[in-house]
């Protein structure tokens, strides 16, 4: 009985063992170092215009057109003045009108494809002509007419012969009538084989004939194909003088583009240097525009926290003289550079700036979490 009261009078109640388990707990997350984030604030920052541009005339002449006034705003591409540009404009016409004159010659010109007729004519011309030659050739060279007025001839003759021994034998065996008769087959044989004769060189010199045809037909050919060269050739200079046009006008319709002068960007106009009807010179400047809808903040930064700053990192800037206007911004730049006088570095961030509120000179201050 003693022994068990002396073990329940030791040991704890539960109570106090959790509440001692807690102050273990606690002291060891106080030991334990915990990373946490710190807001890194840089004030003094001047808000500064991203661009400037003072925009130039690009050819000489007196302006006819003035289009802005201090304080406008103009979007990129905008024409904002012009210089007369009537001649430049009557040059461009001109171009346009040499343009097409030369589409429509080269729309016109069909002599390659009459040339390609001629051609393909002159060549089925030349085919004919070439049968019609071997079946002249193939005539001329036939010879079987004059051999049968040949034999004809000779058989007739041999008939003579015969008759003429037989009535030298027998008198009465043939008639003068027959002997006549078969002097006048002799006659005609021999006139039958004299015309085979003369009607074979006769087939000989048409056969001739046709090839002289048929080469004349290859001339005629080679001429078609030459002429449809000097055809293909003047339609190519056709095509690169419509080319020519082309660029001309391109050209000349670029000549009158540099006599309107326009916005560079989306911007506000701060200066009107020249006025309608006064003549300008290229190079001089007519207007001055800045951008508003986008600036840059600049400061500077200690050397040694300048790696607390990197390219693209986004930063919080807040107008100084009314802190609920607050903007994101991006930085642009940090100078690889140490000032030697105040060993400071310098960064530009980049922001946009809706409604233009944020004007170039007011103070901000930047923060962001160094992580």
């Amino acid at each position: 009985m003693v022994g068990g009261s002396h073990d329940n009078a030791t040991r704890l109640p539960h109570f106090t063992q959790h509440a001692l388990w807690l102050c273990f707990v606690a002291l060891i997350c106080d030991w334990i170092p915990v990373a946490s984030a710190e807001t890194i604030v840089i004030d003094g920052l001047v808000a500064k215009l991203s661009f400037e541009i003072d925009v130039p005339a690009s050819e000489a002449g007196p302006l006819i057109e003035m289009n802005v006034r201090k304080g406008d705003t103009v979007a990129l591409g905008e024409i904002v003045a012009r210089v007369d540009d009537r001649h430049a404009v009557l040059q461009s016409e001109l171009a346009g009108v040499a343009h097409e004159v030369a589409r429509h010659h080269l729309a016109a010109f069909s002599d390659d494809k009459l040339a390609e007729k001629k051609l393909e004519a002159t060549e089925l011309l030349q085919q004919q002509q070439r049968l019609l030659a071997q079946m002249a050739q193939d005539k001329a060279a036939n010879e079987t007419q004059i051999s049968s007025a040949e034999k004809s001839a000779a058989l007739a003759k041999n008939e003579l012969q015969r008759a003429l021994k037989a009535r030298e034998t027998f008198v009465d065996s043939v008639s003068e009538s027959e002997l006549e008769n078969l002097r006048l087959k002799v006659e005609h044989a021999e006139l039958v084989r004299q015309q085979a004769v003369a009607d074979q060189k006769s087939n000989s010199l048409a056969a001739d004939s046709e090839d002289a045809a048929v080469q004349l037909a290859t001339v005629e050919i080679e001429n078609a194909r030459l002429k449809l060269a000097d055809a293909v050739s003047s339609k190519s200079l056709l095509r690169l003088n419509l080319q020519a046009k082309e660029k001309e006008l391109a050209l000349s319709k670029l000549a009158v583009e540099r006599f309107k002068i326009v916005a560079p960007a989306d911007a506000t106009v701060v200066e009107v240097y020249r006025m309608n009807g006064e003549w300008v010179q290229p190079g001089e400047k007519v207007i001055r525009v800045v951008g508003l809808s986008q600036l840059h903040a600049e400061g500077f930064l200690a050397a040694g926290q300048s790696t607390k700053l990197r390219r693209g990192q986004k930063v919080q800037l807040t107008l100084s003289s009314e802190p609920s206007t607050q903007v994101v911004g991006v930085v642009d730049f940090v100078s690889p550079q140490v000032d030697r006088i105040n060993d400071e570095v310098r960064f530009l961030v980049r922001f946009e700036n809706p409604g233009e509120r944020i004007l170039p000179g007011m103070k901000l201050s930047l923060s962001v979490d160094d992580r």
